[in-house]
């Protein structure tokens, strides 16, 4: 069995893949990268709600899915840690690809905090359905997160003491 050299974050918008993910490669002397930011900088947009707004979400899942997939087959055998749009986990062929190629560890937070997260910067480019709410999606999420995870990680607290602890853990299990 080869050791899988990408880390892949999977969580709720606001759960903190960025940050964590940031810090994280710091920690491991690593590439990082934000799939959001590929999408935008691929689409000359000025940021992800811009995307969202302007297509549909089945065409924003399908521009998620092929973002992934080519950014993981750009990575394969490099160290590098990528995170995800939370929307991720409804993309079928980008997960099994995450789940063939990376180590994926879903950063779990609970709804009080995404909510209060997400309050402090609602621009942050969800796709939401007409009447969906923050708890809506939130439920329907978090049994894919779970299913599709390695390793659990709750990013409720500070998440650069998440990201140092994360690399020990990973450190020790040998896959970064």
């Amino acid at each position: 069995m080869t050791t899988k050299r990408l880390v892949s974050l999977i969580g709720m918008f606001t759960a903190g893949k960025t940050k964590v993910g940031i810090k994280l490669s710091e920690c491991l002397d690593c590439e990082f990268v934000d799939l959001d930011d590929v999408i935008v900088e691929q689409q000359g947009a000025q940021n992800l709600q811009q995307i969202v707004d302007m297509l549909a979400p089945a065409k924003f899942k399908e521009l998620e899915e092929q973002t992934a997939i080519e950014t993981v087959k750009r990575l394969s055998g490099k160290h590098a840690i990528i995170a995800t749009g939370g929307s991720m986990v409804y993309c079928k062929r980008a997960m099994e690809c995450l789940q063939r190629e990376t180590h994926i560890v879903y950063l779990r937070v609970t709804l009080d905090t995404v909510k209060r997260r997400y309050a402090r910067n609602p621009d942050r480019g969800v796709v939401f359905a007409p009447g969906e709410t923050v708890a809506d999606i939130y439920e329907r999420r978090i049994p894919l997160y779970e299913r599709y995870a390695d390793r659990i990680v709750d990013t409720d607290f500070d998440r650069n003491k998440v990201a140092r602890h994360l690399a020990v853990q990973l450190a020790e299990a040998k896959v970064a």
